[in-house]
């Protein structure tokens, strides 16, 4: 029970370190749930988790399922600061380009 009242809070305080815990975020299997939400391929959802990436021209199809499943914080907002992160992260050498 305390385990999923942590994760509660974690999502709730907008704890999203990357598109990897964005993606994490659906109920298991996340990817399956996730690429089905979407709208898109499995293996694509599997890419997108494995390169910590999910492209923009995604973006609202993710925010909209996002919503569809109550997951108020994920907002565009949110995929743009994670992005901007990223590219900072990769700018400064502390994450190799993928």
């Amino acid at each position: 029970m305390r385990i999923v009242i942590a994760r509660y809070v974690w999502y709730q305080e907008g704890m999203y370190a990357d598109f990897r815990s964005v993606i994490d975020r659906w109920p298991k299997p996340s990817i399956a749930q996730f690429a089905e939400d979407v709208g898109i391929h499995y293996v694509t959802a599997q890419v997108m988790r494995h390169r910590n990436s999910i492209g923009p021209d995604h973006w609202p199809a993710v925010v909209d399922a996002a919503q569809r499943r109550g997951f108020s914080e994920i907002t565009l907002e949110l995929l743009c600061r994670l992005r901007a992160e990223r590219f900072k992260r990769s700018r400064s050498g502390e994450e190799c380009a993928a």
